[in-house]
């Protein structure tokens, strides 16, 4: 508890007469106080503060600021302004952000405007809309008003007004109160967010992936404010969970997050019952509920884990160890023979979230045990801890006998029996008769999470690609699955439909919104729907990044740069370069703390023709490269590229070879592998931070 005395002053009665996160700020220039936090201000007609009352409350523990700063990142400039209706001005920005406006205005004293902000705009075609064509769509805010309105002083030079305390997501800025607009070159839209230091960059030959890239990146930035927030607009703008954990790799990739993600774990496990479970988002005004919400509570051990393996630091599990073994213990406690059924809250059921088919609760929440508990072994083992490793271990085999013997039949398709998990919510629900289960999500979880027996596995990766061709290379997972799908299917050896998949722009797909103009990342696929007759509907979020957590599969398995699990933060590299589709290119790299690791490589007639690396110093790689034996054949190791022999990796023969630091050159002409390069003659060096230009700048 802080003390104080009665030399201070306060002033009741300033400029900003209202301030709220949701619904703006109300500012009267007129009462601003020049200098007044200047030495030598004269605060004598201040009031004192009145020693004698006192009010009692609770704090928690104060500490000094944790993770990185909330700061402006950038200035976008208005590109147009509008009057779609008499004395009503819209501006844009051409990029969906978040942050405010700032705005130079010139007025009589006394006069106010108003400013109000949004996604897009209402259109005649335009379902939902909620004002005239051309101004702004309000309807996915509720009760937000996102609306600032500042009183101007009347300065004859004009005046500044940029809200402060309040931030919102918005492309469009729509201003009243004045019979002219003003310049647009005096508007500026101004990006607010945590200051993260970027180090990844991906770009290749089709130009909707990389805006796809951008718009994943956008999404980012606009939601990690302090917290990894679901969206920046509407009366919600919390840090859950689930969306935190689908994006953390992600994350990762684009930016330094440690300390970010550091400080939400801090959240999360502040949140965290007596029971044990983790809440489902945080920071909140309550404690987690009774019950786990399956991929949502399960943050709490998965972002230690992604943590770990992109940097290397074994804290990120040993801060969270003793609060992770909390939950993974209660999630068991809660399981009826390692089958995870009812007795939820019904608010705390999400299940494969915003997904276009419906796959049974009963068998995502399944999976997410197993998988918490598959990964709190493999940390254990990480710090020491080999009797819990070999005991959650032991849990994890009994949550995969449980789900093969409850949910996988012999030919590895999926059933769920509507009898005994009944056909609601919770139950099967899509075939409430037979029982049959043939989602997306199912087996991709499955799969993922290492759950199919062994006999099974490739019979249920062929029965995902068929679901996948048969409903012509859409995507009908959500969150539970969105950013495992083409992971595991690179993995089992379908990358071709991965490929597919990335590059489909028919609804629903990653590139629909691109195509359809979209600058971030939409909560839903149906956030943006047409429909026959030529009309259109927007719904919910324009701005959440879950669904661009595809990123991460173009970091690891398309460019190709993973850090290896036995030493991970990039001491070892995993180099997998995946060409495919209709990419002729692809140029990646990651600043690692060993310095920047890069993978780049083109194609000539659907072939590789050229493959170029950089390892950094104090680092090495193993790169799998895809080429056949007739490419290496009479291949001689040399200084800093030792061949190691022909290998199959994700269903595919690539030779491997052990690159010292260093950077290489692979060339492919007439079909034969030739080599070029230097190696970087470094015994030791301590680990380097490289600056890579901000996107946003």
């Amino acid at each position: 508890m802080f003390g104080t005395d009665s030399l201070w002053r306060f002033y009741g009665d300033g400029p900003i007469q209202y301030d709220d996160i949701f619904q703006g700020e109300i500012h009267d220039a007129r009462k601003s106080q020049d200098g007044w936090s200047r030495a030598g201000f004269d605060d004598s007609a201040w009031a004192s503060p009145d020693l004698g009352k006192r009010t009692d409350f609770k704090i928690g523990r104060v500490v000094c600021q944790d993770g990185p700063y909330v700061r402006r990142l950038a200035e976008l400039p208005a590109l147009s302004v509008t009057e779609p209706a008499e004395g009503v001005f819209v501006y844009d920005f051409g990029q969906n952000i978040s942050g405010v406006c700032r705005v130079k205005v010139k007025g009589q004293a006394g006069q106010t405007i108003t400013l109000r902000h949004g996604e897009k705009l209402n259109s005649e075609l335009l379902v939902n809309s909620d004002d005239a064509p051309g101004t702004i769509w309000t309807s996915n805010l509720n009760i937000c008003r996102n609306e600032d309105r500042y009183t101007l002083r009347g300065d004859p030079d004009g005046e500044v007004f940029e809200p402060v305390f309040v931030y919102r997501g918005f492309q469009y800025m729509q201003l009243t109160g004045l019979d002219e607009p003003v310049p647009p070159e005096d508007v500026k839209a101004v990006v607010i967010g945590s200051s993260l230091r970027p180090t990844g960059s991906f770009e290749c030959s089709d130009p909707d992936i990389n805006r796809l890239v951008e718009n994943a990146r956008w999404s980012m930035t606009d939601n990690f404010l302090s917290v990894p927030t679901d969206c920046p607009q509407r009366n919600e703008r919390l840090g859950w969970t689930g969306d935190a954990q689908i994006f953390a790799r992600t994350a990762s990739y684009f930016s330094d997050v440690r300390g970010f993600f550091r400080k939400y774990m801090t959240d999360v496990r502040d949140r965290q019952n007596d029971l044990g479970i983790y809440p489902v988002f945080s920071p909140a005004p309550a404690l987690a509920h009774g019950r786990a919400a399956g991929g949502w509570c399960d943050a709490g051990v998965i972002i230690p884990w992604h943590m770990y393996l992109q940097y290397g630091d074994e804290s990120f599990i040993r801060d969270n160890y003793e609060s992770m073994c909390r939950y993974v213990d209660r999630i068991i406690a809660d399981c009826d023979d390692y089958i995870d059924v009812e007795g939820r809250f019904m608010g705390d059921m999400f299940g494969d979230w915003e997904a276009y088919e419906h796959t049974p609760l009963v068998i995502t929440e399944t999976a997410y045990c197993a998988w918490s508990t598959l990964l709190l072994s493999k940390m254990a083992a990480v710090i020491g801890e080999k009797e819990d490793a070999e005991e959650y271990a032991r849990r994890y085999e009994a949550f995969r006998e449980a789900w093969n013997r409850e949910f996988v039949n012999d030919d590895g398709s999926m059933k769920c029996d509507p009898e005994k998990y009944g056909t609601g919510e919770f139950g099967n629900k899509t075939d409430p008769v037979g029982g049959t289960v043939e989602t997306q999500a199912a087996y991709v979880l499955g799969l993922r999470f290492g759950l199919f027996r062994e006999e099974t596995v490739d019979k249920a990766a062929a029965r995902l690609a068929a679901l996948i061709e048969k409903c012509g290379f859409r995507l009908r997972t959500g969150f539970a699955g969105v950013s495992y799908i083409n992971p595991v299917l690179t993995e089992s050896g379908y990358g071709d439909t991965a490929y597919r998949l990335l590059e489909q722009r028919e609804f629903p797909s990653w590139l629909f919104s691109v195509v359809n103009g979209a600058t971030t990342i939409y909560e839903s696929w149906q956030s943006y729907i047409e429909y026959p007759d030529g009309t259109y509907r927007y719904l919910i979020s324009m701005n959440h990044f879950p669904a661009g957590s595809v990123v991460e599969w173009l970091y690891r398995y398309v460019g190709g740069i993973d850090s290896d699990p036995a030493q991970p933060g990039f001491r070892r590299i995993i180099l997998q370069p995946s060409p495919g589709g209709g990419l002729t290119y692809a140029r990646c790299s990651y600043l690692s703390d060993f310095g920047t690791v890069r993978s780049d490589w083109d194609t000539r007639d659907g072939r590789l023709s050229r493959y170029y690396a950089e390892v950094p110093p104090n680092a090495s790689a193993v790169l799998y490269l895809p080429v056949g034996r007739e490419a290496v054949a009479g291949f001689e190791s040399m200084p800093g590229v030792h061949y190691e022999g022909m290998t199959e990796h994700f269903g595919r023969e690539c030779a491997k070879f052990i690159l010292a630091p260093g950077r290489h050159e692979f060339l492919i002409e007439d079909g034969r592998l030739t080599v070029r390069g230097s190696v970087f003659h470094v015994p030791s060096v301590t680990m380097r931070r490289e600056a890579i230009a901000s996107p946003l700048k």
